[in-house]
């Protein structure tokens, strides 16, 4: 039985060493022949429109490779090794062999900005990062390298009722000059939730095929909602049209009533459009819909944050509360109350009322670009 066992051993150790031998003399014969010894290393976006890409680690990249001989000719069997040698990121396969048959491909996928960067860097104001692939022949100085910039991911900028493009230039600006892509989405809060989030979907939907007609890859956006803009990023978010796109990485919430503003029923009496009915806690927006969309009306694929105003005036805590999605809600003191029924009768709602003014603080500015460049925790699956 032993001499059996020694027998089946020996002739499985020949079989390895034949076909190791087999492949190293055909690897040989390949990279020692005139006609087909390695003599280029040819490597390229898949979609060769791309010259930027947005840094989220979701938005895998594809390139394609292929080894030619001096005559041009595909060769099999040859060593590539890839490295990202200038910026950050990671390469999936970091080894392969060459085919003769079709090109052969490899993944990028980008790390986020924040895991190598500090957030005020001066340097990363004035310039983007900039990624550059190596494709080596191992033991040869035959090499070839693919370069792009990685930027910040996007930023959309959300709204609320009866409020405009306006409300929504200091914190655009502020974003700007720290280096962000920022934009606003404008829409008509008097038609209401569910035709303002189709909206969002259709504007982040034409926001990214403008980018990659710019050669600029873009998968996800940021969004930062304020008061009403925030359940319109809710509903779009946790629809079935989200599915198809998952094109939100982050959602910073500002004075949302997540169930809903006492003010918008007194307001009911004064304002007879679709936008401030479904803002009740009773409508069918809080009691019907949103329960029964995605994860019960808050994504849990995506990262979430959440801030108030400390008395605000139209949202209370216990409204823009997430808890049961185990999110915190911080609490920022930008002054003094300053409602009354009299600015409800008459329609001014004024400028001054803390509910407006957590878009125009400093430190909730900061601590909105600490958060975009920080990992948020993502709801609880309910």
């Amino acid at each position: 039985m032993r001499i059996k066992k020694v027998y089946a051993l020996s002739l499985l150790l020949l079989f390895i060493y034949i076909v190791s031998y087999t492949f190293s003399v055909s690897y040989l014969l390949v990279n020692t022949s005139v006609a087909l010894r390695p003599y280029q290393i040819n490597m390229e976006f898949y979609n060769p429109m791309i010259k930027t890409i947005s840094a989220e680690n979701e938005n895998k990249v594809l390139l394609k490779l292929s080894v030619l001989s001096k005559d041009g000719f595909p060769i099999n069997y040859v060593k590539v090794r890839f490295n990202v040698s200038e910026g950050y990121g990671k390469i999936y396969p970091e080894e392969i062999y060459s085919s003769n048959i079709h090109e052969t491909y490899i993944t990028y996928i980008p790390d986020t900005l924040a895991k190598h960067t500090h957030i005020y860097s001066q340097e990363q104001l004035e310039e983007p990062n900039r990624v550059t692939i190596t494709a080596t022949i191992p033991y040869s100085d035959i090499y070839a390298t693919v370069s792009f910039k990685l930027i910040k991911p996007p930023i959309i900028l959300v709204h609320g009722y009866l409020e405009n493009l306006s409300y929504l230039y200091n914190i655009k600006n502020f974003l700007v000059m720290n280096g962000i892509d920022t934009y606003i989405y404008e829409y008509d809060s008097t038609l209401g939730i569910e035709v303002a989030a189709k909206g969002l979907a259709e504007y982040l939907e034409k926001l990214r095929n403008d980018y990659l007609s710019n050669g600029i890859l873009i998968n996800k956006f940021d969004i930062i909602a304020h008061s009403m803009g925030g359940v319109v990023a809710r509903f779009y978010t946790t629809s079935d049209a989200y599915l198809k796109h998952r094109d939100v990485r982050k959602l910073i919430f500002l004075s949302v009533p997540h169930r809903g503003s006492p003010w918008a029923s007194l307001g009911a009496n004064y304002y007879q459009d679709k936008g401030i009915f479904d803002l009740q806690p009773s409508s069918e927006i809080y009691t019907k819909l949103l329960p029964e969309m995605i994860n019960k009306g808050l994504n849990n694929t995506i990262e979430t944050a959440n801030i108030i105003a400390e008395h605000d005036e139209l949202v209370t805590l216990e409204s823009t509360s997430l808890e049961e999605w185990n999110i915190e809600t911080e609490v920022y003191n930008v002054g003094k109350s300053n409602l009354d029924i009299n600015m409800i009768v008459s329609g001014e709602i004024k400028l001054d009322l803390n509910h407006k003014k957590i878009l125009n603080n400093s430190k909730v500015f900061d601590r909105i670009l600490e958060l975009v460049y920080t990992k948020l925790p993502e709801p609880i699956k309910r």
